[in-house]
């Protein structure tokens, strides 16, 4: 017995494992079909209703001539004695109805000032552009009743008045039956419009190449009516953004190719993604920036997800700084934490696309990549922006502010422990991977220049107390020595040119003060052996002096000159005692250190405490 229950069980998983993988099949075949075939679907489903709508047509003719007399079509002529009508009857009875008609058209302009994703409704029902459109009926029924009128009066064919009466009959039927459908079924007009604009937008994206200003007029309008919603703060307006973003992930998965080329060129744009940015900065601009930072991290979360990467992207870097700005003038300390979520969201997520643009993203069939001239440019300076927006925001006390300062650290260190961008991506989706396992690297360049940045900032603030809560922070220890060894080569820098700036955007710093500071905060704490410094060498010397490929444009405050660097790395390898290992590194054979340097560094309390664990071994 226990035998055939094991057995009876072992069965039964079987078939429910299969039943679930199945199901699971089902579901994610449903999602695949619905964003691959969206356009051909939607035109088999319109072609089927235009068959339908004849067919019923064609039916209703043959049971009218039927209902006559068998189908006889000679028998016609002899309709008004059947029923003992005449012409004029049939006359007085086409004047009302198109009476009737005409009257309902001058009602139907009414709509006019009603839309539907960006699209008057009596456009949508009537479009301009179709054979049956609310001019050409209004013209075909004032000619039918002319035509009968010089009939009547001639006394001439009734079998040509009834036809005529019935086509008038037919073009009224069918404009009620539109009007029915359209408020019945308004989601099948809906999903006509997205068709509409999705070809619109391909044929916008093919054709706006260089030196052409070629405009995608119905996307424009979409926008430009999504904007008219918000300034009138008509909630409509969310659902044209739903829409809207329903339509870019329909263009990533189907065309990202073109659209990936198409992002890196420098031209005029009216594509959706475009509109978003614009319906975002009017957010900004009537106050609804949290439905701004949600729509945007929407956004760049889906751009993350199919790998895309919009390399330019004009609108995005003044919306971020705009969205930022507004924590000045938060109210609350929760408030201030939970918008402060938000807008770290989007900086990492911009983080990740940067990462994507500089090791993922294929750009060699671009136009532009044949020349070596695609560049991305993007912002650094988004974290130094939320801490100075943090500390101006005079609706907080000092310890509200840090308590906000504590909540952002602690994401920044979730990010370094952490590195999966995103939890799921397009390769998963079709792999039908339930599991993303891929693990990735954000090089310090990308993730290290914000925080540094933000660093120098507090420095420039002599904001000890914000440093000392950051200096607490579980970072990797490979990482806390990158931002703290950039930032002291800041600092040494510009007290190399005896605190000269010659930018204005060069570190405004009191030496006296950070000499302080860095005592005070013990800033300079680190324990690297030879191997290590060498390889910071290595990342400095390439991408802080000689400029290679880099992540950000190099801001004046993180410039350094070759005095100041081979200075400070002498300092902390005659440190350790590897003076030697020094003179190994690139350009540094003849080197000759500065006295007068080396006691500035030195007055900066800098410790390396592997010495005298290195002596020890």
């Amino acid at each position: 017995m226990e035998d055939s229950n094991s057995k009876l069980k072992r069965i039964k998983r079987f078939f429910l494992n299969k039943n679930y993988k199945v199901k699971e099949y089902l579901k994610w075949y449903k999602i695949y079909d619905n964003k691959r075939h969206f356009l051909v679907k939607q035109k088999i489903m319109n072609l089927l209703m235009i068959i339908f709508i004849l067919s019923i047509g064609i039916l209703s003719i043959f049971i009218f001539f039927y209902a006559i007399n068998d189908y006889k079509i000679e028998n016609i002529i002899e309709l008004n004695k059947k029923f003992n009508i005449e012409s004029k009857d049939i006359l007085l009875a086409q004047i009302s109805n198109t009476l009737i008609i005409i009257s309902v058209i001058s009602l139907l302009s009414g709509l006019s000032e009603s839309y539907i994703l960006g699209k008057k409704h009596i456009n949508v029902i009537f479009p301009n552009n179709s054979f049956l459109s609310l001019l050409k009926i209004f013209i075909i029924l004032v000619l039918l009743l002319f035509v009968n009128t010089i009939e009547c009066l001639k006394d001439s064919s009734q079998v040509l008045i009834l036809i005529n009466f019935l086509i008038s009959l037919i073009l009224i039927f069918y404009m009620c039956i539109k009007m029915i459908w359209f408020y019945t079924h308004k989601n099948w007009f809906g999903n006509n419009l997205l068709c509409m604009y999705l070809e619109k937008q391909k044929k916008h994206i093919k054709k706006a190449v260089p030196l052409n200003s070629h405009e995608c007029k119905d996307v424009i309008e979409l926008k430009n009516q999504t904007l008219i919603l918000i300034q009138k703060n008509d909630n409509d307006y969310n659902y044209n953004i739903h829409n809207i973003m329903n339509l870019i992930d329909l263009t990533l998965f189907n065309n990202k190719r073109i659209l990936q080329e198409y992002y890196t060129e420098m031209i005029f744009r009216s594509d959706l993604i475009s509109a978003i940015h614009e319906i975002v900065s009017h957010l900004i601009l009537y106050n609804k920036h949290i439905e701004a930072a949600n729509i945007y991290c929407k956004l760049y979360t889906m751009f993350a997800y199919y790998k895309f990467v919009p390399v330019h992207d004009d609108y995005k870097m003044q919306n971020v700084a705009n969205l930022i700005d507004k924590i000045k003038y938060i109210q609350t300390e929760s408030q201030e934490k939970e918008y402060i979520n938000l807008i770290w969201r989007i900086i990492k997520l911009d983080m990740y696309l940067i990462f994507l643009y500089e090791n993922v993203i294929d750009f060699s069939y671009c136009r532009l990549y044949k020349y070596d001239s695609i560049y991305m440019f993007t912002s650094n300076r988004y974290l130094e922006s939320v801490y100075t927006c943090v500390i101006e925001n005079k609706n907080l006390t000092k310890n509200e502010k840090y308590r906000v300062l504590e909540e952002l650290y602690d994401n920044i260190r979730l990010m370094e422990h952490g590195e999966k961008f995103p939890d799921r991506d397009i390769n998963d989706f079709l792999q039908r991977k339930n599991i993303h396992k891929e693990e990735i690297f954000i090089p310090y360049l990308i993730k290290g220049e914000p925080i540094i940045i933000m660093f120098l900032k507090m420095i420039e603030n002599n904001d000890i107390r914000a440093i000392k809560i950051f200096r607490t922070m579980n970072l990797s220890k490979e990482f806390m020595h990158y931002i703290i060894m950039s930032i002291t080569l800041s600092v040494i820098t510009i007290i190399s040119k005896n605190n000269t700036r010659e930018y204005v955007d060069d570190l405004n710093i009191d030496i006296d003060k950070i000499n302080y500071l860095f005592k005070e905060t013990k800033f300079h704490k680190i324990t690297l052996d030879s191997d290590e410094l060498n390889n910071l060498y290595k990342l400095f010397n390439e991408n802080y002096f000689y400029k290679k490929k880099r992540a950000y444009s190099l801001r004046p405050r993180l410039e350094t000159t070759e005095n100041a660097l081979k200075n400070y790395f002498y300092f902390l390898y005659k440190d350790i005692d590897k003076v030697e290992e020094f003179y190994k590194l690139e350009n540094c054979r003849n080197f000759i250190p500065d006295e007068k340097l080396q006691e500035s560094i030195k007055n900066l309390s800098i410790v390396n405490k592997i010495t005298s664990k290195s002596n020890n071994n």
